[in-house]
């Protein structure tokens, strides 16, 4: 259920804009760092969390076999569990567009376009990054090294990458030229 939830936080933020905009075809966020997202800033963090989270030591787990009765009953996974996480990625979702979209963008310019709206996209994208990060590390079993520094890593990563982006890598991303520092100082 983490896979689709964290897709759905981020395109319901592009659902909103699409009505927002009157289905114009804008682009909510900022090609590079979106692309980077399902790829980089939320699969890898589950491929190192989840490969090496351990809620028993093997040996428990080979001698005690009722620990598996959750899977045939499908305690973790049936309507109502998958209803909960698609409902919490739609609020999830709808607070880290909204939030920015509201209090940081202005009003239309004669062009059409929203004035100050690439600094409320990447705060919201931003906003989407950690919240899916933060739901990872809720889910995870046991913490360790790797289980708590595998998502810690990829969010600090996260920032390295957008505020290279917005700072000296500017040409490929123009939208986010100066957008990080600015989020930091508001």
């Amino acid at each position: 259920c983490y896979f689709m939830y964290k897709n759905m936080v981020l395109a319901v933020g592009d659902l909103i804009w699409a009505h927002q905009n009157g289905f114009s075809g804008q682009i909510a966020f900022p090609d590079w760092v979106s692309s980077m997202y399902n790829a980089v800033f939320t699969s890898l963090p589950v491929l190192f969390s989840f490969t090496f989270d351990r809620d028993m030591p093997d040996a428990v787990s080979v001698e005690t076999p009722e620990l598996y009765q959750a899977g045939p009953k499908r305690a973790f996974l049936n309507r109502r569990v998958f209803g909960s996480w698609v409902l919490s990625a739609a609020w999830h979702g709808s607070v880290c567009w909204l939030l920015p979209i509201f209090s940081l963008s202005g009003s239309l310019s004669s062009d059409g376009k929203v004035v100050g709206f690439w600094l409320a996209s990447q705060t919201s994208f931003t906003l989407a990054v950690e919240t899916v990060t933060l739901k990872l590390l809720a889910h995870t079993m046991g913490y360790d090294l790797v289980t708590l520094g595998a998502p810690i890593f990829f969010l600090l990563l996260y920032f390295i990458v957008v505020f290279s982006l917005s700072s000296f890598l500017d040409g490929i991303q123009p939208e986010l030229t100066s957008i990080m520092p600015e989020i930091f100082s508001s």
